[in-house]
């Protein structure tokens, strides 16, 4: 993925990032650059990217870091507007439904 399309996702929403460090370790990070989810920001905060690393608000850590954009390998963004419809999922509705009928057949 190239890094304008990964800033584009983070900037949609929260995104599940793979990425590898030095040593070719993989993890998985959840981040985003979403003004919805990143904190309150002191005047003259500095959001530019730069051609190599990618700036985000890393929500585990609760804390911006910097990654080589080589170093993320795969993108899913998991909130915002465009993600995978959910029609195909069970509703909450649904599943209280089916868990009625079992309890009340046993």
């Amino acid at each position: 993925m190239e890094r304008k399309e990964i800033i584009e996702e983070l900037e949609k929403g929260i995104c599940e990032l793979i990425v590898v460090d030095k040593d070719s370790v993989e993890d998985v990070i959840s981040a985003t650059l979403s003004t919805n989810h990143l904190p309150e920001m002191e005047d003259g905060f500095d959001l530019s990217q730069d051609k190599y690393n990618i700036l985000l608000w890393n929500l585990y850590n609760e804390q911006w870091q910097k990654y080589p954009v080589n170093f993320i390998i795969g993108v899913e963004r998991l909130t915002g507007h465009g993600i995978k419809n959910n029609e195909q999922k069970l509703s909450a509705d649904c599943i209280n439904s089916i868990g009625n009928i079992i309890y009340e057949n046993t």
